[in-house]
């Protein structure tokens, strides 16, 4: 027998809800998702009707006034399930009071300090805001909820794991079924790639099932990965960091620096990219950005600040011999490969989906005010803005851009770069989740697409 749907009285209950929400009224608002959690999936329902509400508003003075009539008690109402409420997390990081929304988690996470879930929430909210200090002070506080590994399969590299701790997941994930729960069993997945254990994640999604669309993107990329060139080379950590992986080519025909998309980069894009540079012969040096910066404020573990980690790189570049350096990168790492790859003097870049301008954009890009309260306090406007970039540098380095035509977001960005000598721009119907890095990998061109750009000989 089907189940049955909501209850009329369940149905009335979120109306209720939503018609608080929409008037900014805290108190109803309290005592509305207090009913509609009585409701099977209510706690859920009301977690979508505040991720719904802030993707709606239109500016950041009605965004504002959403954070303004949030109270504590109103999150401590919600439900959130480690690992899911992706949205409700977005909604949260749309917007550039980030004190004010620390703030109010973190009053909520003490009203309700024995939830997990809520716990996941803060703890990805001060990831992804770098505050390193914040969080640890957080999980040690919450020694005996963090003492869990599946509570610390929330964390990200960059957050102070011990080995320990990963020691601990890991084993976690090796015990886990194909009856464990759908969200968890992505988030392990996700988990052991993000922190670099490449073949430990294969091996799980296999014996779990994460595998399809049904696992969105993450799934999509396990699936691609299986059906890459496999030369039997993987990435290493980088002189023990967690943020840099290194992976030399027998004879190499040159160096890739991959970024990593900013928040909550999922390494096994990267990993997918790197089956396709080893076929070509190419040696590749992959980072992550910790600091959510688009790279502008360097990488963690090579130096404290942009200009360190460049001349880290021109050293590690020399010590390795390289004759030939390129950049790639996807999505909001494209800032950086594009940036990294005209001071580093790269000979060519490639680019899927990139972010090509962070200031006075948020009406077309609602990621970038997460980059632009810290960017603003660091960075002068002139390094807001690839085309200030190229203009200010001499060196002239191809740039392929590959972008969704389907994407508002993604045709925003390209079309900034169009009418620039150096920068080739190719549509793609992107689809779905995962962008146009998918969709050219979907359609098995992703080895012909990187030859191209690099003007390389086709695997």
């Amino acid at each position: 027998m089907a189940e049955s749907g909501p209850s009329d009285e369940q149905e009335a209950a979120l109306q209720a809800a939503a018609d608080r929400i929409d008037d900014r009224d805290t108190a109803g608002a309290e005592a509305a998702l207090e009913r509609l959690a009585e409701y099977p999936a209510g706690r859920q329902q009301g977690t979508k009707l505040i991720a719904e509400a802030i993707f709606a508003a239109r500016d950041d003075d009605e965004k504002r006034a959403i954070f303004d009539f949030l109270s504590p008690a109103v999150i401590a109402s919600l439900h959130f399930v480690s690992g899911t409420n992706g949205r409700f997390a977005r909604a949260m990081m749309m917007t550039s009071w980030h004190d004010e929304t620390a703030a109010l988690l973190r009053a909520a996470c003490d009203l309700v300090p024995d939830d997990a879930g809520l716990a996941y929430q803060y703890v990805r909210f001060l990831t992804r805001i770098d505050r390193p200090d914040e969080l640890k002070r957080f999980i040690d506080e919450r020694d005996e909820m963090f003492g869990d590994p599946a509570n610390l399969m929330a964390l990200l590299p960059g957050t102070g794991l011990t080995a320990e701790q990963r020691d601990a997941v890991r084993t976690l994930v090796e015990e886990m079924g194909p009856d464990t729960p759908k969200a968890t069993r992505l988030l392990a997945v996700r988990w052991l790639a993000n922190h670099g254990m490449w073949e430990a994640a294969a091996g799980a999604a296999h014996r779990l099932g994460v595998k399809g669309s049904a696992f969105r993107a993450t799934g999509m990329l396990l699936d691609l990965i299986d059906e890459a060139p496999d030369t039997g080379s993987r990435p290493e950590p980088f002189e023990g960091a967690d943020d840099v992986y290194l992976r030399r080519a027998p004879e190499s025909g040159g160096l890739v620096l991959l970024f990593g998309a900013v928040g909550d980069a999922n390494l096994l894009t990267l990993w997918l990219i790197d089956r396709y540079l080893a076929a070509l012969g190419l040696s590749s040096l992959i980072m992550r950005d910790n600091h959510r910066m688009v790279f502008m404020q360097g990488v963690r573990s090579l130096a404290p600040d942009r200009d360190g980690t460049i001349d880290r790189l021109r050293a590690i570049i020399d010590d390795l011999g390289v004759e030939r350096l390129y950049t790639l990168s996807s999505s909001g790492g494209g800032f950086g490969a594009m940036a990294y790859g005209l001071m580093l003097t790269a000979e060519r870049c490639l680019c899927f989906s990139p972010v090509s301008r962070i200031g006075g954009v948020a009406e077309h890009d609602p990621r970038t005010p997460v980059i632009r309260e810290r960017l603003e306090r660091q960075c002068p406007p002139a390094e807001w803005d690839i085309l200030d970039w190229i203009d200010r540098t001499e060196h002239r380095m191809p740039i392929s851009l590959y972008y969704g035509r389907d994407k508002a977001v993604d045709r925003f960005h390209a079309e900034h770069l169009a009418g620039q000598p150096d920068v080739n721009l190719f549509p793609v119907e992107s689809g779905g989740k995962g962008g146009s890095l998918l969709a050219v990998a979907a359609q098995r061109d992703l080895g012909e697409v990187i030859a191209r750009a690099f003007d390389l000989e086709s695997p």
